[in-house]
Parts: C-alpha cells; structure tokens; sequence
C-alpha cells in the first residue's frame, strides 16, 4: 500500500517535467482557500535552467515511475497532451472523510484532452475510466483518481491508511477504496467558487505576482484542522483550543536559482493577536561573550540563539495556560516567572578539539 503514495511525487515530478515552458496562470481558481499548503513552479523560469533530458533520464526518476505501477521513462512531451505554456500548482487541503485527515491535489492544464487521455491508457494500463456529465475521470488506484475536461485536468490523492483496521476474527480488513470520495472531491474543485478559493487571498496574490521558479504558502490554521488530534493527544487538544491564534497565520517563501546558487525567502505573517507575543520573543542580539567560555584551541562548528524568556511569559498568558502551568510548579516551589527569571536566553552550540 505504500507503494501506492509514492505516485504524489511521481504526478509531482511529471507535471514539472511536462510544463517546462510556463507563464501566469489562471487556475488559483482551483486552489482552496482552506488549503493547507501549496507549491508554485514557474517553470518559464526553470526551463530555462534545467535540461528536460537530464531529468527525465535520471535514476531517480526512472525508479520513482516503476514503483508508481506506470511506465513515463519514455515518452513524448507533444503526445501527452499537457499545455506546455503554463503555471503547475500542487496543494494539500483537509478532508475529514479519508483516513489521513487530507489530500493532495494536482493541477495540470491541458492542450489536448483526447491526447490526455490516450497518455494515461498507454502509461496506466490497469486504470479504469468514466464519464460523469462533462468531466472525463480515470482511477489509476483506489487512492488517486484524475478528472479533467477540455482544458484541465485535476488529479487527487489520499494517503492509504497505515493503521490496520481488523474484523471479529482477528483478521485484518482489507483497506476501503477511497475513489468514490477523491471522485467527489474533484467535482467540487472544477465548480469552486471563485471566493471560496485561494486565489482571493492577499498573502497568496503577492507571492504568485514575484514570479520566483518556485514559490510555496503555508496556511496554519488548515494545517491544525487537518491533524489527527486524538492520535496527538494533550497536544492535539492544546492545538484544537488554540485555533483563534492561527487564524489568518501564514508562511510564504521562495526558491530561485540563480548562477550556481540557491536563493531562498521566507515571510511570516502573524495573527493580529500574536503581535504582542513576537514582539516580546523578537531576538535583539547575541551574547559573544559566551565565546570566551568555550574551552578548546580549534573551533570546528559554532552556533549562537539569543531567545527573550519573556516571550514565552506572553504566549501563555495568551493561550490560558500560564494558571496550569503555576499550578504544576507550587508543588516545588517555584513560579513560572521565577523559571523565566532563572535564564538569560543565550544559547551557545560548540564544536571543538
């Protein structure tokens, strides 16, 4: 059954592989706004630095696609159907229904869809396929289904289950087949309203208007909504009551390449209420006085962190848990302060002779 998720980077690699030509694209409109997380490649950018032979010949590559159950070693760009001139986005967003609490999503424009289709008969020889009123659907494995019209093509994929599930006898049960659900999911997705989708959000507007060869976004509250919080335990229900403070929290970045080198950026964007507490953790300097304490003559590896114990005083009299906390500590004496106090925050990593 693991076998059957290593697709995701397969489809990943193959939609990269597949649009080495691109420009903007318009189907953000496809994207969740609930999405957990989603990764942008501008490959206008990388085909101009990335040799599509050196890929597709690759080991790597090769191995990827014959643990998948299909055969893309050799194959013509021209014969699959794929717009060449075009944006590639992949993104996870929560689902309740699947075992795994989420799935994948995989966007592909296409040029041709007849070609489409014939690309994934040739290559996908046991998958099974279906017309459901204008959308054309393949069931590759009863854990990724692709649908696609005219122009798109929208894959899903759901996580097998890694948790046996057994009968009366003892026995374990085989695992259900989830391409009824990941069939729906695509549905919904080809009739997402535009304000349901990401493609409204601010944060995500600016990173996809730099243009960077590969952008991503984080969303953490999808990302708390979308973790199994029983298998979690105490720090799934502290996650679960703490929602309110990821609201509106996320992460973008960027890779670029550039002459040699990677380039990469991140931005954090806090909830409104956690400004207080960023405030109070920001790191003002690093103590090179603890320098002089390191003992030894050759200095191999050094890493110095100055965190404000303060900070952590403000995150929980943020989240109520500063009462619980001061509880815990009566029993020895002390007060969370008087723990905060005990510590200065510089942090000092040495490796030496």
């Amino acid at each position: 059954m693991r076998k059957i998720f290593r697709l995701i980077p397969v489809v990943l690699c193959l939609s990269f592989l597949l649009s080495s030509c691109s420009k903007n694209s318009e189907h953000t409109r496809y994207i969740s706004k609930d999405a957990i997380g989603v990764l942008s490649i501008n490959t206008l950018e990388l085909g101009k630095k990335v040799a599509w032979s050196a890929l597709s010949g690759s080991p790597m590559f090769q191995e990827m696609t014959a643990e998948a159950g299909g055969d893309t070693t050799k194959f013509d760009i021209d014969k699959t159907g794929v717009e060449p001139m075009t944006t590639f986005f992949a993104y996870a967003v929560p689902d309740q229904k699947l075992n795994s609490k989420s799935r994948m999503m995989l966007i592909i424009p296409l040029k041709d869809a007849k070609k489409f289709a014939a690309f994934i008969k040739e290559k996908f020889p046991e998958a099974k396929f279906e017309k459901k009123g204008d959308l054309e659907f393949a069931y590759l494995n009863e854990n990724t289904s692709i649908g696609w019209d005219e122009k798109t093509a929208i894959a899903a994929v759901g996580s097998p289950s890694y948790k046996d599930q057994y009968d009366e006898n003892g026995m374990i049960k085989p695992q259900a087949s989830n391409t009824g659900l990941l069939t729906e999911a695509i549905q919904k997705t080809f009739a997402l309203p535009k304000d349901q989708s990401l493609a409204e959000n601010d944060k995500f507007k600016d990173i996809m208007k730099e243009a960077h060869d590969i952008s991503f976004f984080l969303n953490y509250e999808a990302l708390a909504t979308s973790m199994p919080q029983e298998e979690l335990g105490t720090a799934g229900s502290v996650m679960a009551s703490q929602k309110k403070l990821l609201k509106d929290a996320y992460l973008t970045g960027s890779i670029d390449f550039e002459k040699g080198k990677i380039v990469g950026e991140a931005s954090y964007y806090f909830n409104p209420t956690m400004k207080a507490i960023a405030e109070a953790m920001e790191v003002k300097s690093v103590n090179n006085d603890l320098l002089g304490k390191v003992p030894g003559k050759q200095m191999n590896l050094m890493m110095s962190y100055h965190f404000n114990p303060q900070g952590f005083r403000a995150l929980a009299d943020t989240m109520g848990m500063a009462p619980l906390v001061n509880m815990g500590l009566k029993e020895v004496g002390l007060t969370f302060v008087d723990v905060l106090n005990a510590f200065t925050g510089d942090i000092l990593l040495a490796a030496t002779d």
